[in-house]
């Protein structure tokens, strides 16, 4: 008989997971606290925002607020929070360990932002490549170019020498540095490396 503790254990999470390759990475000092509903993955992009507390209740203290990127052209941080693992030494319960991908940062959590600098490197799992018509990619290479999407909630791979109008629009670039073999996967999932450009 099936039962909704098995289903569980079973479940492995797909939320998006990475790694920060540059110990001088920026804080956003305090970070944000998440506005969206259905909370924001860890390794995307976001943008900030100020807002009361309780947006229906003035009298709550005014905060800074984080929410997913919604235009390629504003600024852009990323969502970085450490993972907090339940039951992570228990022998007992060790059926139930977390796994990284489990994780997500959920509405009224405070989260930990990054400024991502100019030469800085992060490691993302939620990439795809350009579909878009005129600058599709078919394959990784280093040196290829990465986007934000806000649409697609995802890096998005493209080819420089053909690049579409939202990277070129983006406050927020990045170069390709790692890839394929080249880099490890985390938690079943393939990651890229990126270094930030701009």
């Amino acid at each position: 008989m099936a039962s909704r503790f098995v289903d569980y254990l079973n479940t492995r999470g797909t939320y998006a997971v990475g790694n920060l390759n540059s110990w001088e990475m920026e804080q956003i000092n305090q970070g944000a606290l998440v506005s969206e509903t259905n909370g924001i993955e860890n390794f995307t992009m976001v943008e900030l925002f100020f807002e009361h507390e309780d947006p229906t209740d003035t009298s709550t203290p005014v905060v800074r607020k984080c929410k997913k990127l919604t235009d390629v052209t504003k600024p852009q941080y990323l969502i970085a929070s450490i993972e907090r693992r339940v039951f992570e030494n228990d022998n007992i319960l060790g059926l139930m360990q977390e796994e990284l991908s489990d994780f997500y940062n959920a509405k009224g959590e405070q989260a930990a932002i990054y400024h991502v600098p100019v030469g800085k490197r992060i490691q993302v799992s939620k990439f795809a490549l350009c579909a878009e018509t005129g600058s599709e990619v078919t394959a990784i290479v280093n040196g290829m170019g990465a986007y934000f999407d806000a649409t697609l909630g995802k890096f998005v791979i493209v080819d420089l020498t053909k690049a579409p109008t939202n990277y070129t629009n983006s406050s927020k670039k990045f170069v390709v540095v790692a890839n394929g073999d080249e880099i490890a996967t985390l938690c079943g999932q393939q990651l890229v490396g990126l270094e930030a450009i701009s």
